[in-house]
């Protein structure tokens, strides 16, 4: 999501609470909320298109810089969310887009070899050494509360709180791993659990 009014770009990854923080920002940005699929309801969950630039709800940092050109995207305040990626593979696969209400460890499997890593949505070049880097603030979903309204300061737009959207009855993350799939995770999101700390818990 862009706003030229407030001088912002945010990278929507997925599962990091990103449909609740773009419901606060869209007011200021020029990008369309759109309900092109069944079940987008346009309040928790939606597209989002900008009627001049080639991008989408899930574009990564590079996608960005291609559509805007270089000065303009780097006059952007640049922001995202990360989230820890045990937990946050697993809200991924039971996502209401995905319509499942069985674990299938098989899919699962499946779908973590097909889902970017917080460094590809981040990284410019194939070789950056630092892509956490390429954005001013990296707002953690563990603390979002307190993030947020620091990242709304350094906006200078007012504070909100933010809804709770996509809210799910499952169980604690930890409950569907084995030792392989814990693995498997902690090798592909190396980078973000090095960076951020993040543990199995």
């Amino acid at each position: 999501m862009i706003s030229f009014q407030k001088r912002f770009l945010f990278v929507h990854i997925h599962k990091t609470a990103g449909n609740s923080i773009q419901s606060i920002l869209r007011r200021y940005s020029e990008d369309e909320i759109v309900s092109a699929r069944a079940h987008q309801d346009g309040i928790e969950r939606f597209g989002v298109r900008n009627p001049n630039y080639e991008i989408k709800k899930h574009s990564t940092l590079a996608d960005y810089r291609a559509a805007l050109g270089e000065a303009q995207f780097r006059s952007l305040y640049k922001f995202t969310c990360v989230r820890n990626p045990w937990d946050r593979m697993i809200s991924l696969y039971f996502s209401p887009s995905r319509e499942r209400a069985q674990w299938d460890r098989k899919l699962f499997k499946k779908l973590l070899s097909n889902t970017l890593s917080v460094a590809d949505h981040l990284r410019l070049e194939k070789d950056d050494a630092d892509p956490f880097s390429n954005v001013d603030r990296v707002m953690r979903f563990e603390a979002l509360a307190t993030d947020f309204r620091s990242v709304c300061a350094e906006l200078g737009i007012p504070w909100a709180p933010l809804p709770n959207y996509n809210r799910s009855s499952r169980e604690h993350y930890s409950k569907y791993y084995d030792d392989e799939l814990r693995e498997l995770v902690r090798r592909r999101f190396a980078s973000e659990i090095e960076r951020f700390g993040y543990t199995f818990d």
